[in-house]
Order: structure tokens, then C-alpha cells, then sequence
């Protein structure tokens, strides 16, 4: 999220710009020497007119500098180094940036004295590129007993909150708001539905708030569970609930509970059973202990969602144990 700091000198201003953490505060604070005046998603236009303040009457400015930082502590990169060849220019606009990023300027100047001698002076402040479209909104845990679903996406951070719009097969909002901290969400869930989740991004700057776009649509559900086992001529035969709004089920099986798994078979989610014969090569028997997982999946154009493995079940006769797997 976003920060700032203003440094006084040159060499406390170089330490700060590579050691310094500070607390989070606006875009930007009325005072600072260096002031953000226009901003995209990916430039920003810097001016620095307070910083020559201190400048006296009589002393002729004989350079100018600046230079931007991506701010990432403790290793701020140094993005572009520009010295101003008109001494009477007071602004510049960087481009090429990032979306949604926090940046550090840094402006310095040299000039002469009436008497002849030289000195030097310096500012410094963040600055903030617009947000952008949120990346890589995903489900990151189902909690199946708990009925909670967490969901993550790619931080951007340059930005002061995330907005967040929840809703279910139907369509109908569920959960909605926003939050100032974090790029992580839970919601509350009935197992065996299909939830797809949006974000955007919103940062303030010069006491207005700037949207990006909204995130595509993550796709949320549960992870299918074995709820019965019998067994017959051809073999053991599972069953589960059908989810609803999910294409279809990928049955996984193994002798270990931690490794060995390997594929069943994919069914198309009209069914909600299945039959399993031979398991690692062998005839399966209802005297033998094996592991399933079953991975549920739907496909939104030419994206795949599925929901995951977040638990074991083990299968010993007709008993269904359940085993955590984070």
C-alpha cells in the first residue's frame, strides 16, 4: 500500500531512499516539496517549485536532476536518472511506469552564491501511477466444515484498498465493500455452489479517488467429497454431491495418503458417481485402505476454474475418513 516520506538532505535523502520504512498516508500531503500534479496508469508528472524556496535571491541555479525509484524496501530500483538541461523548468513527466505503483522522486540542484561558491539542495516524495485491472484473482482455500471460501490476487502496491463484489450462480450479490489493506477476501459459502468473485483497485491522490478496471470473474466452489462407497462385481463405486454450475469431476486415487495419486478418470458433471476397478494396477478390495480426491472443474470461455485439492478422504471398506491437505 501507499507511503511517503520527506527528507532534508542529500545524504540523509540517498539512506532513506534505500533503508527507510514509513507508514502509509494520502497520495498526496499539501507542504511537500515535491508535488504530483497529473498521473496515468502508467506516467506521472512531477513538480517542484516548493523545493526552490530556499533558493536566495542573488544565487543562480546551475543544474538540475531528477529521478524515480520503483519504491520496493529495503531495494528500491532505480527506474531513470534525468537532469533538466533548461534551469528554468519546473516540471517533468516520467513514463513507461507500472500500473498501480508506489514510486520514489528524488530532485536535486546545484547553484552558485554571489560570492562565487557553489552549493546544492534536494526533495524528495512518493508518487502513484493509476491503478490498473487486478491480475489473478483465484480461490485460494475452501474450508468445507468452516463454509468460508479465501480468495487472493496480485497486489499492486501503489494503491490505497481493493473493492470486492461477491456473488452466486444466480447472479445475486452476496457479499460487496471494500478494504484498505491486503489483497485477500473471505466469504461465507454453502458447500456444493459455484461463487464468482471481481475486484478493482482504488487509490487517492490530491483528494480524488481513481478507479482501475474491474478484475475478470473468478469462479469459486467446492472441492467434491466422497459422501458413500459400496462395492459390487466390478469394482468399489463412490459417490458425491453435484455441484452446481460445475463441467465436470476428476476422480484421483492412491495406496498412500501423501503421494502416488494418479488419475482415475475425468466424468462430465451429469453424474456424480463412480465405479473404480483397479486402483495402481491392481483389483481394488474392500479390505484394503486407498486415498481419493476428486478435483471439480468449470471452464468460463477459454479459462479453466477448478476447485482445487484441499482434503483427502480415505476410503477403508464402506468408512470415508477426511484428511487436511494445508
Amino acid at each position: 500500500m501507499k507511503k511517503m516520506k520527506r527528507l532534508s538532505s542529500l545524504f540523509v535523502l540517498a539512506f532513506a531512499v534505500i533503508f527507510t520504512f514509513h507508514a502509509k498516508v494520502n497520495a498526496q500531503t499539501p507542504g511537500y516539496e515535491i508535488i504530483q500534479t497529473a498521473q496515468t496508469q502508467d506516467s506521472v508528472t512531477v513538480n517542484w517549485e516548493k523545493a526552490l524556496t530556499y533558493l536566495s535571491d542573488g544565487y543562480v541555479m546551475t543544474s538540475q536532476t531528477v529521478s524515480i525509484y520503483e519504491y520496493n524496501y529495503p531495494d528500491n530500483v532505480l527506474v531513470a536518472t534525468v537532469p533538466i538541461p533548461n534551469v528554468t523548468d519546473r516540471s517533468y513527466t516520467f513514463g513507461g511506469l507500472k500500473p498501480g505503483t508506489d514510486y520514489y522522486v528524488t530532485y536535486q540542484y546545484t547553484y552558485q552564491r554571489p560570492s562565487g561558491t557553489t552549493g546544492d539542495d534536494n526533495a524528495s516524495d512518493h508518487v502513484y501511477t493509476l491503478p490498473g485491472k487486478v491480475t489473478n484473482v483465484r480461490q485460494d482455500k475452501w474450508w468445507y466444515w468452516a463454509l468460508n471460501c479465501d480468495t487472493v490476487w496480485d497486489e499492486q502496491n501503489g494503491v490505497d484498498g481493493y473493492e470486492y463484489v461477491v456473488k452466486d450462480e444466480k447472479g445475486k450479490d452476496i457479499d460487496s465493500g471494500s478494504q484498505t489493506y491486503g489483497n485477500k477476501h473471505t466469504f461465507k459459502v454453502k458447500n456444493n455452489m459455484v461463487y464468482n468473485i471481481v475486484v478493482r483497485a482504488y487509490t487517492d491522490i490530491n483528494g480524488q479517488r481513481f478507479y482501475g478496471d474491474w478484475s475478470d470473474k473468478a469462479y469459486c466452489f467446492t472441492q467434491p467429497m466422497v459422501n458413500k462407497v459400496s462395492y459390487g462385481s466390478k469394482g468399489m463405486t463412490i459417490k458425491w454431491d453435484k455441484i452446481k454450475g460445475c463441467n465436470k469431476y476428476t476422480v484421483y486415487a492412491s495406496t498412500k495418503e501423501k503421494k502416488g495419486y494418479k488419475k482415475v478418470k475425468t466424468i462430465k458433471a451429469s453424474k456424480n458417481s463412480l465405479t473404480i476397478s483397479k486402483i495402481k494396477g491392481k483389483k481394488v478390495s474392500k479390505n484394503k485402505t486407498y486415498y481419493i480426491y476428486i478435483v471439480g472443474e468449470k471452464k468460463i470461455g477459454g479459462r479453466i476454474c477448478n476447485s482445487g485439492r484441499h482434503y483427502t478422504q480415505t476410503i477403508k471398506g464402506t468408512s470415508v475418513g477426511t484428511n487436511w491437505t494445508f
